[in-house]
C-alpha cells in the first residue's frame, strides 16, 4: 500500500488506491499511520533524469506536490484518527505554496478525472474559428453582444490555457482602446493564463500588462481574483521575474482596489485561514511577504522602509476586511517577531488580544496556528492573550486550532523556562480542553520523546540514542506532566490513556519509572491496539516485563479479538523474560481472556 510503486503512486489503480487508503486508515495503528505519511510526503518516483528548461522543471515540481496534497487532503477529511505532526505540516507547507488548490467534495475525489454530461454555453463560435481569427477580428468577434457571448468567452479562455501567447497578445489590444464589457473578456483571458503563470516569461509580461491597464480593469471587483493571482504567482518565482519597484506598483493599485470595494462578512464557521487564502487581499499579502522575505532579513535588522508602509496599511483597524492580511501575517509571525520585534508588538500582537476583539483574536489565533511556531521570546509575548483562549465558546471559535495551541502549551513547557509557563494558569487550560484537545497534548509530548529517542541531524548515535529519549524524559517531560497536568478523574479518557502509555513505552531504561508515575493518567480503553503494537516494537517485555504487565493490567479492555495475536506474543515474550510472572494476576487474567477467544 505505502509503496512508491503501484498501487500508491499508479495512476491506473488511482480509485482503487484511494478507497483502499481511506478505507483503512482509521483501522491502522499509530506506527503504520505514520509509516503511511512518510511515504506520501516522500511523493511519488520521478525520472533521475531532470529537465533543462525551467518551465517543464516548474511543471514537474507541480505535479509532483499535487498527488501529495491529494492524499493527505483527503486522509485530513476523514478528521478521526488525525494527520500525524508530519503530514499537517507538508499539507500546511503545500496550502501555503498552492492556496488555490482544493480537493474534490465526496467521491469525486476518489476519481482522478471526473466527466458529467450537460448541457453547456451555447455559442456561435468554434474553437477552431476563434483560433483562427487574430488582430481586431479576434477583439471585434469578442466584443460582439448576443445571448452566445457567455459561451465564446468559455471557448476563448479554453483556447488561452492551450496557447498563452494568443492571451498575452490580446490584451494591449483592448488596453488601448478600452470600451464597456471589456473586463468579461480580461476575466476569461487572465483566467486562461493562470496555469502559464509559473513560466517567468509569461509571468513577466502578464504583469506588465496589469501595472498599464485602465483603471477600470485593475479596480473592477470582477477581475481582483485573477488579478491578484497572477501577482502572487509571480512573487513566487526565482528570481523574481519583475523589479521590486514594478512589483509594488501593480500590488498598491490591487490592495486599493480591494479596500475601497471589497466586503468581507465573518465566515460562519470563523475559518478565517481558508477565507484568506482564497480572497485578493489574502493572496496579495502572501505575494507581499514572499517579496519581503526574498531579501533575506536577518534577526533584528528591521522591516525595510519600503515595505514598512504597506505592513503598516494591512494592519489598520479598519476597513474589516484587513483582517484577511492580518491572518496571513500572523501564519508568518515568528520569522516578522524576529526580524522587527518592535514593529509586530505594536501592530500584530494587539489583534491576539482576546478582550481587544474576539473575532479578530480568532481569525489571528487561526492564522498563527496554521503553521504554529514559537520560540521563548515570542511565547512570553503571546502568553498573556494564549490562556485566555481556552474557554468553550473561544475553543468553538478556533475549530482544530484548539488542538494546535493545546500542542503549543507542551512545546511552551518542555523547552521554556518554568518561570515563563505559568503553573497554575497552565493547569487551568488543561482542564478547560475538551478531550480531543488533551489527547493531542499528550500526542505532542509522544512524538518529542520519541524523536529524541530515535535520533536526528544533531542528535548522537548509537547506544547514545535510548539514553538521550530517558534524559530529556527525566530532565524536561517527567518534571512538566508534574507541575502542569492535572490528576482529576474526570480527565481521564480512553485518548489520553493510549497516549500516556505510548509516552510511557518511548522511555528505555526508565520505562518502570515512567509507567509507574503515568499509571494514574490511564485507564481501561478499547483501543489498545497500538500500545501493545509498540510494546511489542520494543525491548520491554524482555527487559521490563513486570511493568509492561503493569501497564497492560491498567489499559486492556478485552472485547473481542483483534489485536489479541500481537497481546498473546507480548505475554509469551514477558513470561519468557520472568517465569513467576505467569502467576501475576493481570497476567492470569489476561492469558484467560485470551484462551476463551482461541488465542
Amino acid at each position: 500500500m505505502a509503496s512508491n510503486q503501484t498501487p500508491l503512486w499508479s495512476s491506473v489503480l488511482f480509485k482503487e488506491a484511494i478507497d483502499l487508503m481511506v478505507a483503512v486508515w482509521p483501522t491502522l495503528p499509530n506506527a503504520d499511520r505514520e509509516k503511511l505519511v512518510d511515504r506520501i510526503i516522500a511523493g511519488p518516483p520521478l525520472p533521475d533524469e531532470e529537465p533543462e528548461d525551467p518551465g517543464e522543471r516548474e511543471h514537474r515540481q507541480r505535479w509532483f506536490d499535487r498527488r501529495i496534497f491529494e492524499r493527505l487532503a483527503l486522509i485530513e477529511r476523514l478528521r478521526s484518527p488525525p494527520l500525524p505532526p508530519a503530514g499537517e505540516e507538508a499539507l500546511a507547507s503545500l496550502r501555503r505554496s498552492y492556496p488555490q488548490w482544493r480537493i474534490e467534495e465526496g467521491v469525486r475525489a476518489h476519481f482522478s478525472t471526473w466527466i458529467e454530461s450537460h448541457v453547456g454555453m451555447e455559442t456561435d463560435r468554434s474553437p477552431e474559428e476563434l483560433e483562427a481569427l487574430k488582430g481586431p477580428a479576434l477583439v471585434e468577434a469578442l466584443r460582439a453582444v448576443g445571448q452566445d457571448r457567455e459561451g465564446r468567452l468559455s471557448i476563448w479562455g479554453q483556447l488561452v490555457r492551450r496557447r498563452p501567447a494568443r492571451g498575452i497578445a490580446l490584451l494591449p489590444q483592448l488596453s488601448d482602446e478600452p470600451e464597456p464589457g471589456d473586463e468579461d473578456i480580461w476575466r476569461d483571458t487572465l483566467y486562461g493564463l493562470r496555469d502559464s503563470m509559473g513560466r517567468p516569461a509569461i509571468a513577466r509580461r502578464v504583469v506588465d500588462l496589469l501595472i498599464l491597464a485602465p483603471d477600470a480593469i485593475v479596480s473592477s471587483p470582477r477581475l481582483l481574483s485573477p488579478t491578484s493571482d497572477a501577482l502572487q504567482t509571480a512573487s513566487k518565482q526565482q528570481p523574481l521575474p519583475i523589479s521590486e519597484d514594478r512589483f509594488l506598483r501593480l500590488w498598491e493599485r490591487l490592495v486599493d482596489a480591494c479596500l475601497a470595494r471589497e466586503v468581507e462578512p465573518d465566515p460562519e464557521d470563523h475559518d478565517w485561514v481558508g477565507r484568506a487564502i482564497n480572497r485578493p487581499l489574502g493572496r496579495l499579502t502572501e505575494a507581499l511577504l514572499n517579496v519581503m522575505f526574498r531579501r533575506g532579513l536577518k534577526a533584528g535588522e528591521g522591516i525595510p522602509t519600503t515595505f514598512r508602509q504597506h505592513l503598516d496599511q494591512l494592519t489598520a483597524e479598519e476597513p474589516h476586511v484587513l483582517r484577511l492580511a492580518r491572518t496571513i501575517l500572523a501564519s508568518r509571525l515568528l520569522y516578522l517577531f524576529a526580524v522587527d520585534p518592535v514593529w509586530v508588538r505594536t501592530r500584530i500582537l494587539p489583534h491576539f488580544d482576546w478582550q481587544h476583539s474576539e473575532e479578530d483574536a480568532a481569525a489571528l489565533w487561526r492564522g498563527y496556528g496554521w503553521g504554529a511556531r514559537i520560540n521563548t521570546e515570542l511565547w512570553i509575548e503571546l502568553a498573556p492573550f494564549f490562556y485566555d483562549a481556552f474557554t468553550p465558546a473561544r475553543r468553538e471559535r478556533l475549530g482544530r486550532t484548539s488542538e494546535t495551541l493545546a500542542s503549543l502549551l507542551m512545546v511552551a513547557g518542555v523547552e521554556f523556562p518554568d518561570s515563563t509557563v505559568p503553573t497554575d494558569r497552565s493547569r487551568r487550560a488543561i482542564r478547560a480542553m475538551d478531550a480531543r484537545d488533551r489527547e493531542k497534548a499528550v500526542s505532542w509530548i509522544r512524538n518529542y520523546l520519541a524523536r529524541a529517542g530515535t535520533g536526528d541531524e544533531d542528535a548522537p548515535i548509537g547506544a547514545e540514542q535510548p539514553r538521550r529519549a530517558d534524559r530529556m524524559w527525566a530532565e524536561r517531560v517527567l518534571p512538566w506532566i508534574r507541575r502542569a497536568w492535572p490528576r482529576d478523574a474526570n480527565l481521564v479518557t480512553p485518548g489520553t490513556s493510549e497516549q500516556f502509555a505510548l509516552l510511557a513505552i518511548t522511555t528505555h531504561d526508565e520505562f518502570p519509572a515512567a509507567v509507574g508515575f503515568l499509571l494514574p493518567y490511564i485507564n481501561g480503553s478499547e483501543n489498545w491496539g497500538p500500545v501493545v503494537h509498540n510494546i511489542l516494537r520494543s525491548e520491554h517485555p524482555t527487559d521490563h516485563p513486570e511493568a509492561v504487565l503493569r501497564l497492560l493490567g491498567k489499559l486492556v479492555v478485552l472485547d473481542g479479538t483483534l489485536f489479541t495475536n500481537n497481546l498473546r506474543m507480548v505475554l509469551d515474550q514477558v513470561a519468557a523474560a520472568d517465569p513467576l510472572l505467569r502467576q501475576d494476576v493481570v497476567y492470569r487474567s489476561l492469558d484467560t481472556a485470551l484462551r476463551a477467544v482461541g488465542r
